[in-house]
């Protein structure tokens, strides 16, 4: 007999199926009551259950209805969007560079000398457009001569230490640096005749490379010029700091916040600028004066090699007496000739070396400071 829950056929003497352990239906009989009650069920063939049916809960199914995602854009049109913002970036970019060259485009370029702003401080011009270029001037300097960081040169070796002091008691830097040999010592200049020298290749050398191309040439122009500005700056701060211990040092240590204050106002006193215009010329000093070795045989031939290592004709060591808000100085210097034309070469120089004065001075000292 079949079983009337899982369709398993069983032996007629079966009471449960073999299969599924349901009662069969003619052992579950017992009274005819039980016969009227029980329909009598078909014996069907074996069925494979029925796969369980999964119930999406019912926020998920919801959110999966197709009227929830009306709002939802097409994947071209944010492609598109994101496209027209791009190009408008674009445009706006393209009109922006367009309309500030316009309006400064009589600024040059970086290596432009030919700037039209009123006030530009640019390195290639340094702005001789003052009513008194002082010694410059007189030396025949032309204001539309641009392009060059040194000036046109003087005529001799003293001309050129006074057209410095003059720029100096002006505080123009322009006009200081315009005294020095610049574009003159780079084109000159004998880098190998000066490691030949000393046999010794060094970045600290007054040039780091031959000037055989427009950039090596760019470049120690760049570096010539900081040089200058350096020694500058060592010269100013040995006037009117003296008592730094940069002068003997690289660094100085400060304990506070106070002793830090007190310091930023020595290195800034505008009170310097008042006392850089009391600066008068006193007169020149003969170099043999100051020191015995100076007129030597040995060190007039080592003046000679650094001549020839600078190209110059011509190698003078200047010494000037200065006053400067009542106190004297001395002031040294190395000064070239060029195709005729004096610069200044260096602050300091050879009789500044025999003097003993440091790097940190500048070339500039104390006449107290010396017994001659």
């Amino acid at each position: 007999m079949f079983c009337t829950n899982c369709g398993m056929g069983n032996n007629e003497e079966s009471r449960f199926c073999t299969k599924c352990g349901k009662q069969l239906a003619q052992q579950a009989t017992a009274s005819d009551a039980d016969d009227e009650r029980t329909p009598q069920v078909t014996p069907q063939p074996a069925q494979p259950p029925a796969p369980q049916q999964y119930t999406m809960p019912q926020k998920i199914a919801k959110t999966a209805q197709p009227d929830k995602v009306e709002n939802k854009k097409p994947k071209g049109a944010v492609f598109l969007g994101v496209a027209i913002g791009v190009v408008a970036s674009v445009l706006v970019y393209i009109a922006l560079y367009f309309i500030i060259g316009l309006w400064s485009e009589d600024n040059g370029g970086v290596e432009g000398a030919g700037y039209a702003g009123e006030d530009n401080g640019r390195i290639e011009e340094p702005g001789y457009d003052r009513e008194d270029d002082g010694r410059l001037e007189e030396q025949g300097y032309n204001r539309e001569d641009r392009g060059r960081i040194e000036g046109p040169g003087f005529d001799s070796a003293e001309d050129a230490v006074l057209a410095y002091l003059d720029a100096f008691s002006n505080a123009d830097l322009e006009a200081m640096i315009a005294t020095f040999a610049i574009e003159s010592f780079v084109e000159n200049y004998d880098l190998e005749a000066s490691i030949e020298r000393i046999r010794v290749y060094s970045v600290n050398l007054q040039q780091r490379f031959p000037s055989s191309n427009r950039f090596t040439t760019s470049m120690n122009t760049r570096q010539r010029q900081a040089m200058v500005v350096e020694g500058i700056s060592w010269q100013y701060m040995t006037i009117f700091v003296p008592d730094s211990d940069l002068l003997h040092s690289w660094s100085t240590i400060m304990d506070d916040a106070q002793e830090i204050r007190e310091f930023m106002r020595d290195l800034g006193d505008p009170a310097y600028l008042r006392s850089l215009s009391t600066m008068n010329f006193v007169g020149f000093v003969d170099p043999n004066r100051l020191n015995d070795r100076f007129d030597t045989e040995q060190n007039q031939q080592n003046i000679e090699r650094i001549r020839d290592i600078m190209g110059a004709q011509r190698l003078e060591n200047i010494v000037a007496r200065v006053d400067i808000d009542g106190q004297t100085y001395l002031f040294c210097f190395d000064v070239l000739l060029y195709d005729g034309k004096w610069y200044i070469h260096s602050l300091g120089g050879n009789i500044g070396l025999l003097l003993g004065l440091p790097f940190q001075n500048g070339g500039v000292i104390l006449e107290a400071y010396l017994q001659w």
